[in-house]
């Protein structure tokens, strides 16, 4: 705290730019996240690969979007569409209501 530094930093990620310094940040939410949108994807039955991927294109992309813009772009929007899209059919299919049993 004496440093100057901001109390969130502990909490998160520094993405490292080639040039040196700082290319952007992941925060903790970030990494949980990710964590929870994988472990849903295996216990619930998603593709698998394609929704890692799909938020790791998400996560590249926020990242990009932000050196781009120099401004700060939130990473969690596009992760949890790299997470969504890729299974949007079958989380319709599960959220639908099943048909009533009929009785015989």
């Amino acid at each position: 705290m004496e440093s100057g530094s901001h109390p969130v930093d502990v909490l998160s990620f520094d993405i490292p730019a080639w040039g040196g310094g700082s290319a952007g940040g992941l925060g903790l939410t970030d990494a949980v996240f990710i964590a929870m949108f994988a472990g849903w994807a295996w216990r619930f039955g998603l593709r698998r690969r394609v929704t890692l991927a799909g938020m790791a294109i998400g996560l590249l992309a926020a990242l990009v979007l932000s050196l781009a813009t120099d401004e700060a772009i939130p990473a969690l929007p596009l992760i949890a569409a790299g997470y969504l899209l890729p299974n949007a059919d079958r989380l319709v299919k599960r959220l639908r209501p099943s048909p009533p049993a009929t009785l015989r």
